[in-house]
């Protein structure tokens, strides 16, 4: 079985720099799927040979596995060396990026042009499973099951990146004569137009994997990343294949069998908006560059175990910026405001004046109760959200409190803080605020959000909904 992002793993073999006449030396990689790959390298010491690992770093080693596996290992950073003896020296390097099944020997061929994901949750998210069976399945004594597997769902985020859902389906052999499997597997392969450099690429991964956290609000992490060139092709049985190759990186948060197979508690599954799923992930992408703070916060928000104070303080800090970039971020229009601080200005010493004007710098953009409020007025349109929040002032008035008091403790607005169990109520109000602005910008109707949230009744927002308590 192929290894995943997910396995650890451990490969003995020669690695060496690449050059003409490469010095080649034993060493063992040591791969954590959190932590990411550690080599440790074994080196005769003889006094007239030259280094063969010289620098603090190396762009690229190359290894040969006892497997025959050939490894490319990249950005490699020196950590420690050590000799025994004076005999034997022992280099131990961090490799933030794994290739598995070829040989890369300059930075400039380490560039790809498609990328085949497979995630934690992607099968149970998109749905897709076409069986059909004829019969009673209590009484299968005439029984037939029909099999399908779905279409290639093909679709464009960009000018420069595309992407496909593809379903690939197996009947694995089996000695068990009295059992008959069929395994569906859905990955994600995204396509770029030019040749891309595997940290960019990377990026570009993320944004997705932010929008399958962002759709299941469960724990979403990759397990396997298959990159391809288009320059790099073979031809096999008439037919033309692209050259594979494997990519192993550490991540947080992967948490084996932490999720569930329902859906239930979804935000939305792909079923739910297929019809404009090629429009949503357009405006997903476009979101992420222009709020990406915002995203990130809500991200490492979703699935804590515990909420805690700086987890309020991250999803109100996003509400602000969420703020500051889509809504009206002055009280008063611009030239009347700088019109008004010219004149107080000019009424000042000039001893005074640089003080006075770094300290009214920002004195026209909204405070946090009026952006809150402004917030509330909008969501106010999805009757699920509106009914969450019962008495809107004593809601701001509590957040804005609370939020001056966990920033600065002020201990003279102590009295009036949310704590403990009033303090995660409120964050998970935040977050199902936040949530509701970015399914608007992704273009869903205030219908379609409130169906969502409706949902949330029995899922992940189950504890702010108004019959929870009752």
């Amino acid at each position: 079985m192929d290894k995943q992002i997910t396995d650890s793993f451990v490969y003995q073999g020669v690695w060496y720099i690449p050059s003409d006449s490469p010095n080649e030396c034993y060493g063992t990689l040591v791969y954590n799927p959190t932590h990411g790959g550690e080599l440790e390298i074994f080196i005769p010491y003889k006094e007239t040979e030259t280094d063969p690992f010289p620098d603090r770093s190396e762009a690229i080693i190359l290894g040969v596995t006892k497997e025959r596996n050939l490894i490319t290992l990249i950005d490699c950073k020196r950590k420690s060396f050590n000799s025994i003896a004076g005999k034997i020296q022992i280099l131990k390097f961090d490799i933030p990026y794994i290739i598995v099944g070829g040989h890369i020997k300059n930075l400039s061929d380490l560039v790809f042009n498609r990328a085949i994901i497979k995630y934690n949750n992607l099968d149970i998210w998109l749905d897709r499973f076409d069986f059909a069976n004829q019969g009673d399945i209590y009484d299968i004594t005439d029984l037939k099951i029909e099999y399908n597997r779905p279409k290639n769902v093909p679709f464009s985020i960009n000018e420069a990146l595309n992407g496909q859902f593809e379903f690939h389906a197996a009947a694995p052999n089996n000695s068990d004569s009295q059992k008959f499997s069929i395994i569906q597997e859905a990955v994600l392969t995204l396509i770029f137009a030019n040749a891309t450099e595997i940290k960019d690429l990377l990026k570009e991964i993320y944004v997705f994997t932010k929008f399958l956290k962002f759709a299941t609000l469960e724990n979403t992490y990759i397990t396997s990343i298959i990159l391809a060139n288009n320059e790099q092709t073979f031809i096999q049985g008439y037919k033309l294949y692209f050259k594979e190759m494997s990519l192993f990186f550490g991540q947080y948060g992967i948490e084996a069998n932490s999720n569930s197979k329902n859906t239930i508690n979804y935000l939305f599954t792909y079923n739910e908006i297929s019809d404009t799923f090629e429009d949503v992930i357009r405006k997903w992408y476009i979101l992420n560059e222009k709020i990406r703070p915002v995203i990130g916060f809500l991200m490492d928000s979703i699935n804590v175990s515990v909420i805690e104070i700086n987890t309020f303080l991250n999803i109100v800090q996003a509400l602000e910026i969420y703020h500051r970039n889509f809504k009206k971020n002055y009280v008063i229009p611009k030239s009347e405001h700088k019109a008004r601080v010219n004149n107080i200005l000019k009424s000042v010493e000039n001893q005074h004046k640089d003080w006075l004007k770094e300290a009214i710098n920002y004195s026209n953009e909204p405070r946090l109760k009026d952006r809150l409020c402004e917030i509330l007025h909008v969501v106010s349109e999805i009757p699920t959200l509106d009914k969450m929040i019962s008495d809107k002032n004593a809601f701001i008035v509590s957040v804005k409190d609370s939020r001056n008091y966990y920033t600065h403790y002020d201990a003279s607005g102590k009295k009036t803080i949310l704590k403990d169990l009033e303090l995660a109520l409120a964050t998970k109000k935040l977050q199902a605020i936040l949530i509701a602005l970015l399914l608007m910008d992704l273009g869903l109707t205030n219908e379609e959000v409130n169906n969502y949230f409706e949902k949330q009744k029995y899922g992940h927002f189950r504890i702010i909904m108004p019959h929870y308590w009752y």
